[in-house]
């Protein structure tokens, strides 16, 4: 609230005032540490949401997994009950084995796929706010404000 109160002053003064030539050099301090914690803020805020998300994935994994145990328990029950036979049983087993072994696998590579979508989406982040840091410290360095859009989105 306060880096928005300054701000909005800054751009007061600058619209009422031809003479004034931008921010002092302890006002682009100032905004450039406001800056920093914002996207300090923004990237927290991020990587608190993908922890809440990774636990949410396996939840939902875990899940699906208990529900595949239980139906695979409940079909082998009723094929040991029509199928009294060890050779038969063995087969079931050993197809069975290679079901579970299948589901593991294609759980094990979806959560993989997901922590390479969260990599992705913080790296992406963190190079945007490189960029815009950049732009933003540039922009103090020539006495002007810098544009809203360089601000990190908050509430994130």
């Amino acid at each position: 609230m306060k880096l928005l109160s300054t701000l909005l002053t800054m751009m007061f003064l600058m619209s009422c005032s031809k003479a004034w030539t931008g921010p002092s050099s302890a006002e682009g301090k100032k905004l450039l540490e406001h800056f920093r914690k914002a996207q300090t803020s923004e990237l927290k805020a991020m990587l608190h949401q993908q922890d809440l998300d990774l636990k949410e994935f396996k939840k939902t994994q875990k899940t699906a997994k208990s529900e595949k145990k239980a139906a695979e328990t409940e079909a082998r029950h009723k094929f040991f009950a029509e199928h009294p036979k060890s050779a038969e049983r063995r087969v079931y087993v050993k197809e069975y084995v290679k079901r579970m072994q299948d589901f593991d696998k294609e759980q094990d590579a979806a959560l993989k796929a997901h922590r390479e979508e969260t990599r992705i989406a913080r790296e992406a982040l963190l190079k945007k706010q490189s960029e815009n840091r950049k732009t933003f410290e540039d922009v103090l360095k020539k006495g002007t404000l810098p544009e809203e859009s360089l601000w990190p989105v908050s509430g994130r």
